[in-house]
């Protein structure tokens, strides 16, 4: 999923946030942060580091309207768990899911799998052949994850057509 250009500009908006940080917004500070982006980038494509596809999809509105919607319905059901797990008025039971993931998707695995990591209660341990291991802190949580929506919205991902 990464690229040269996702790097490149993964690695510029670091900089950004450590001048923004720094408070130091100067020409010469911008044109190293460039430069040094540019030469990293190139670097870790010389090297292989990175694929040589071009897939654009960090630039998809589709991408992080579908991103941004799961940070913004979990972020108070991710503050109630924290909230679970340190008073400990809940007992918890964790479970272990089987997500059989078909080729015929559009979409990346890995999409699915960071839909799975940014919900409350929800992380994914690995991939067992065409299959997606999840570890539910409790089950309701897993069931409370409306698995065909999220499919379905990444399926959708590449509203723009840039992949």
């Amino acid at each position: 999923m990464l690229n040269i250009f996702n790097l490149f500009l993964f690695l510029l908006t670091l900089w950004f946030v450590f001048m923004f940080v720094g408070h130091d917004f100067s020409i010469p500070f911008l044109t190293f942060g460039i430069i040094s982006s540019l030469v990293i980038s190139m670097i870790s494509y010389q090297l292989k580091l990175i694929n040589n596809k071009s897939e654009l999809l960090y630039l998809s509105l589709g991408f992080y309207h579908h991103f941004v919607g799961i940070y913004f319905k979990n972020f108070f059901k991710s503050m109630n768990l924290v909230l679970d797990l340190a008073v400990n008025r809940k007992s918890l039971h964790p479970t272990i899911h089987r997500i059989k993931f078909l080729d015929h998707y559009r979409f990346n695995s890995a999409l699915l799998i960071s839909s799975f990591n940014m919900t409350a209660g929800l992380f994914a341990i690995g991939l067992d052949g065409d299959e997606i291991l999840i570890h539910a802190i409790h089950e309701d949580y897993f069931y409370e994850f409306d698995l065909l929506k999220n499919v379905m919205n990444l399926n959708n991902v590449n509203d723009d057509n840039l992949v």
